[in-house]
């Protein structure tokens, strides 16, 4: 095998046909050699690191020179403040802000790749749809609190947030991606919030208000499960966008047809066992049967069944 060593990045030797390290009753030495080769073939008695070892990875596997890249700009972000950040494969600029917990994603050539990330949060990153050689996307976080959905910088009034921000970086162009949440984290959704979303804000300034900023600010419904993961699929992120999670209660947007997706805030007609909510004001036109697991209506609200059925729960509605 080849071992080698770099600092910042740059490598700064190797040695070729190194052995294996088997069993044996002595200790394995990080900062010190008792006697062993060194990567320019010198051998000595003990020698010393002056230093501090902060953080110290293993892997089964030889990391590739993607990887490798990315594992370098999560130590420069994890201990921004105690190492040189003046790294040779410097890829994201927001680490005092957002250094938390970075990963990311990219390719340096077709056998040098990495396209799945979680690192030790709860968002997961993979399947990005134009991957070419020298792109990258990171990731990491302010590491504001995930306890509570708060109602502040929101798009809608039926929507509750985390006051946790993501902030995204990005080395070429890698079109979308897929962002997945580890959902068992968070606190219990408020009733009547059944549907986890991804805001993103493409202002940078972690405004998530629609009323303010609409033409930056996107709502993307977390519609396919996998396990423990929420999931939304084809998301578009640029360097500097923010993103945030958040639960929403799917409501008319305005006067329409119930089984046109574009009446609902999710864009996504509600269907059995979810909750639709009439919102004050609005008139909804059944045009045919639906089943549907709770419906709210608001006082000022119209909901025209036009002789077909609306099955709630178990029970069904018919008005001729």
């Amino acid at each position: 095998g080849v071992f080698r060593g770099y600092l910042n990045g740059n490598l700064i030797g190797d040695s070729i046909d190194v052995g294996l390290l088997y069993s044996h009753g002595g200790n394995i030495s990080i900062g010190r050699n008792g006697g062993s080769r060194f990567h320019d073939g010198t051998s000595s008695t003990p020698w010393y690191f002056n230093g501090e070892i902060m953080e110290f990875l293993t892997y089964n596997y030889v990391l590739n020179e993607a990887q490798k890249k990315i594992v370098e700009n999560y130590f420069a972000s994890k201990y921004r403040n105690e190492i040189e950040t003046g790294m040779a494969n410097d890829m994201y600029d927001y680490r005092i802000s957002h250094g938390y917990e970075l990963m990311g994603i990219g390719q340096e050539d077709a056998s040098n790749t990495h396209i799945i990330a979680q690192g030790t949060g709860i968002i997961r990153i993979d399947n990005p749809t134009d991957l070419d050689d020298g792109d990258y996307l990171l990731i990491g976080h302010d590491n504001k609190g995930i306890a509570n959905w708060i109602t502040d910088s929101i798009p809608y009034d039926s929507i509750q947030r985390i006051r946790r921000n993501w902030r995204v970086d990005e080395v070429g162009d890698i079109s979308n991606i897929r962002i997945g949440v580890d959902t068992t984290v968070l606190p219990a959704k408020p009733a009547f919030y059944e549907s986890y979303v991804i805001l993103v804000d493409a202002n940078s300034d972690a405004d998530f208000d629609m009323s303010t900023n609409p033409q930056d600010v996107s709502m993307n419904p977390m519609t396919v499960k996998s396990g423990a993961l929420r999931l939304v699929n084809n998301i578009g992120l640029s360097a500097g966008d923010v993103f945030t999670i958040g639960v929403a209660r799917n409501r008319t947007i305005r006067n329409g047809n119930w089984n046109d997706n574009s009446t609902w805030l999710l864009n996504i007609v509600p269907g059995p066992g979810e909750t639709g909510l009439i919102t004050d004001g609005d008139t909804i036109d059944l045009a045919s049967d639906v089943t549907i697991g709770n419906v709210v209506i608001g006082n000022t609200s119209v909901l025209n069944l036009n002789s077909y059925e609306l099955g709630v729960g178990v029970h069904f509605l018919t008005i001729s």
